[in-house]
């Protein structure tokens, strides 16, 4: 019977780990994110948010826009996390 309440036991955790396992994503630095939890990369100006798709997680990221600085203006960067980190247009008059 004690065999028996161990192998059950150790079935339900293994089912409960391998549904966690399941819904979660792993960033390039090896955080483990759980499903819409979202990490703000601190190297890159970018987030990025588990997504679960037909049960199957994906890291979806977003990250700053590109664009043409026209003439008279320039590009300043931003600090901090996204989206604050990422750069905008100055223009002088």
């Amino acid at each position: 019977m004690k065999t028996l309440c161990t192998l059950f036991f150790l079935f339900v955790f293994a089912v409960n780990a391998a549904q966690i396992s399941r819904r979660t994503c792993r960033t390039r630095t090896g955080e483990i994110l759980r499903e819409n939890e979202e990490w703000k990369d601190p190297h890159y100006c970018s987030i990025y948010r588990c997504s679960v798709y037909d049960g199957e997680p994906e890291l979806d990221g977003l990250t700053c826009a590109t664009f043409r600085v026209p003439p008279g203006c320039q590009k300043v960067d931003g600090r901090g996390y996204y989206p604050d980190c990422c750069p905008t247009v100055v223009c002088h008059e």
